[in-house]
């Protein structure tokens, strides 16, 4: 691992931060990306997690707790969800990153996108596990796994556009 230096430290979301809130509130508003519903598999590719990720990771926002909780109620009251059900894994994934945000801003792209594949792999689990617990949730197990791997997937096309913004607004400002 290599020792972190003003040049390669991840930029602090001071602009950029607006962005990738009005980014997770669009995605969670325009619904998830559902593939071949003809075909009777409903992935949902959750791809509010690449700003909530970014918010975490290089947030200095005091309030972005907040806004997380509050766009899980959201997210929650749109897909129909036991209320507090998306609130808490939102939560629970900002938590988890934040606390890796020590290693995120030490380590290479590569290791963000490990990051954010373990945890939203982990954050997709937990949530067909206690779709399945409930019993009154449709929780297909495999269809949550592949909606992780299709938004690990699709991390890098978001995470470069967010990177090309915040290091060009980081760039401005100095």
């Amino acid at each position: 691992m290599r020792e972190p230096t003003q040049a390669s430290a991840p930029p602090a979301l001071i602009g950029g931060g607006i962005v990738a809130y009005l980014l997770a509130v669009a995605f969670v508003l325009g619904g998830g990306v559902y593939i071949l519903p003809g075909v009777g598999l409903w992935l949902d590719i959750g791809l509010y997690f690449v700003p909530l990720f970014f918010l975490a990771s290089r947030g200095t926002h005091d309030f972005s707790p907040l806004f997380v909780l509050g766009l899980g109620l959201v997210k929650d009251m749109i897909d129909g969800t036991p209320l507090g059900f998306w609130a808490f894994l939102f939560c629970l994934f900002y938590i988890l990153i934040r606390n890796m945000r020590g290693f995120l801003s030490a380590s290479g792209y590569m290791e963000s996108w490990l990051g954010f594949a373990i945890v939203s792999t982990f954050i997709y689990t937990l949530a067909a596990i206690i779709g399945g617990i409930r019993g009154d949730m449709v929780a297909a197990f495999w269809a949550n796994i592949a909606s992780a791997l299709v938004l690990s997937a699709l991390y890098p096309l978001i995470a470069i556009c967010f990177n090309v913004y915040f290091w060009n607004s980081r760039l401005r400002e100095e």
